[in-house]
Order: C-alpha cells, then structure tokens, then sequence
C-alpha cells in the first residue's frame, strides 16, 4: 500500500518543514495522486480539521487513514532534533526510520488480532459443538477446546494470507471459518473413538 499509494505522491510535496516538532503548514492544499488524479493528501494548519483524505497533515501530526493502514503519528513522539530541521518528504522517504518502524508496529497488531480471533473462535466452536453433541460424545469442554484449537491451523494460515495480501472482503473471514468448521466436524471421530478406548479400558 505504502508503495502504490504513498510513495508516488512524496514527490508532489512542497518543501514543508518540521522543527521543534512542529510542522510550517503556510496555506490549505490538495494533492492528488499523480496518475490516478484521486485526492490523496490534504494539508491544512489546523490541528482539528477533518477531511475525508486518506493522509491528513497538520502542524502537530500526520493521520493515515487506509484500509489497511490507520494511523495517527505525532512528530513529538518520533523524537525529531528540536535544534535541526527536517523536511516532509524525509520524514516519509522509503529508508526513513518512520517508515522501516511503521509495519513492524502493524505486524504486531495484526498478529495479536489474529490471535484474539483464533482463540474467540476456537471458544465459540468448541462450545457448539460441546452443546450439540454432548450425549454422543460424553468429553469435558476442555477436549472440545484443545480439538479445536489443534483444528485452527488451516483456519489460521488461510486467515493470515487473506490478511497479507489485504483482502478485506467477507470471504476473508467466511473462508477461514468453514475450513476450522470442516477440521473440527472430521475430527469429532478421532474424539469419539478415543473416548471408546478409554472406556473400555477402564476396569471394571
């Protein structure tokens, strides 16, 4: 996204300056993206603007509002040198520090998104299941739960791909999740023939 999105329109920049963590913002602009001609950028010096542009710029902080990148950086906190000057189109070139930090802290968050997911849906599954079967299959909960969380893996790869490669359609979460369904359904057998060797070998 920052690539195709971003990066082409660094250029269109004015000569715009940060210092004392504060951006010179002299006048409103528009800039639009250079081949699409979409409004893409929307500078103004009033911190409390809104607008419907997908990168917002104000004097104290840059918004990024993208499906898959939402974001709200404040130059104090990107520890600029308060004596020295540095330029927009710095702060936003492909070897800053901004942008090599920017989708490692993204990566972070989607991996504990997905995690919370997974065990959500896991629980929720397990659960069902567990209801629905409870006189065919006479297991705790706690087997449910450990069958379904053995049963996430495909859920879980398939998840991650639609999340990487940024699809962000209803199949991205209904195709996961009947793959888990599917994985969990087959392995009820497996849970109800171990209940029988348990069974019978326990002593009478």
């Amino acid at each position: 996204m920052y690539y195709n999105q971003i990066l082409p329109i660094v250029k269109e920049l004015p000569a715009l300056i940060i210092k004392n963590d504060t951006l010179q913002v002299t006048e409103e602009q528009e800039i639009r993206h250079p081949v699409s001609n979409n409004p893409v950028i929307f500078l103004t010096n009033d911190d409390t603007k809104s607008t419907d542009h997908p990168v917002l710029i104000t004097p104290h902080y840059m918004k990024i509002d993208y499906e898959q990148i939402k974001e709200k950086i404040y130059y104090k906190d990107l520890q600029l040198p308060n004596d020295e000057e540095l330029t927009l189109k710095e702060l936003l070139d492909e070897n800053s520090t901004l942008i090599k930090v920017l989708p490692i802290a993204l990566y972070v968050l989607s991996c504990g998104s997905l995690f919370l997911t997974g065990i959500i849906q896991c629980a929720f599954i397990a659960g069902l299941f567990f209801f629905l079967h409870r006189k065919l299959v006479r297991a705790p909960f706690i087997q449910f739960l450990k069958l379904s969380i053995l049963a996430s893996v495909p859920f879980i790869i398939t998840y991650a791909l639609f999340v990487f490669y940024g699809h962000q359609s209803i199949l991205a979460t209904l195709v996961p999740t009947i793959i888990h369904f599917i994985f969990f359904f087959r392995s009820i057998s497996s849970l109800i023939e171990f209940q029988n060797n348990s069974d019978s070998n326990k002593p009478t």
